[in-house]
């Protein structure tokens, strides 16, 4: 794990990654946290989350939270392969989050994904800031992820977990089982920025969600 921090110019292009969260959805998927001079985990070992940096299954949106999800990090070396199974057909949002960091302006937070199987509006495999590691919180988080229609899809909640915003694109391109790179960019004190890619950098503007996201402590871990 590594971790850096840039002067920011203008006419530069974020690169520092400061902050980690990824949200995870129904189906079975492939991650890889890479940034141009940050990493937090490349998943290289054989067991996810032998660090303890991870916070599992934080739940934040269900009608009944009772799904099943695993982590693999030795059938795709480098990659940490999640298989998430919706028991019953409930809409949940669930979080593993990596705590204690800060995305601060001109930084970026970015990762690779790909869906191996499952489909549908339902799964949405991507990466989130957030600002609580507290369950059931949603307030005050910006997710934005691989949807299983092939759309690049964020939502943003404010406080007491209302959702203000949530830009979207039809992603161009892909072939099924293509890897997308996803990166949220804090291009401002209140804004934050929206890319995609496929199969290569996220160059492609999805939209921008203009609001802070207020800070909150964390609970103890």
């Amino acid at each position: 794990m590594h971790k850096g921090k840039h002067s920011l110019r203008q006419g530069d292009k974020p690169r520092v990654l400061d902050l980690k969260t990824i949200f995870l959805a129904c189906g079975a998927c492939l991650m890889t946290v890479t940034v141009l001079a940050a990493v937090l985990d490349d998943f290289s070992g054989g067991t996810f989350n032998e660090s303890g940096n991870w916070t599992l299954n934080q739940v934040i949106q269900s009608s009944n939270p009772s799904d099943t999800i695993t982590y693999d990090q030795t059938t795709n070396a480098g990659k940490l392969t999640v298989t998430y199974v919706d028991e019953q057909g409930s809409d949940q949002i669930t979080l593993t989050t990596w705590n204690g960091e800060t995305l601060d302006v001109g930084e970026f937070l970015q990762v690779k994904t790909a869906i191996l199987a499952g489909g549908g509006v339902l799964v949405r495999p991507g990466i989130a800031l957030a600002t609580t590691t507290t369950p059931n919180a949603r307030a005050n988080t910006l997710l934005f992820g691989l949807r299983g229609d092939i759309v690049a899809r964020a939502h943003a909640y404010r406080d007491g977990g209302i959702e203000f915003s949530d830009p979207d694109a039809a992603i161009t391109g892909y072939n099924a089982g293509d890897e997308v790179t996803l990166r949220i960019v804090r291009s401002s004190e209140r804004e934050y920025q929206l890319f995609y890619g496929v199969e290569g950098p996220a160059e492609t503007f999805v939209g921008a969600v203009n609001r802070r996201l207020r800070r909150r402590p964390h609970p103890p871990q």
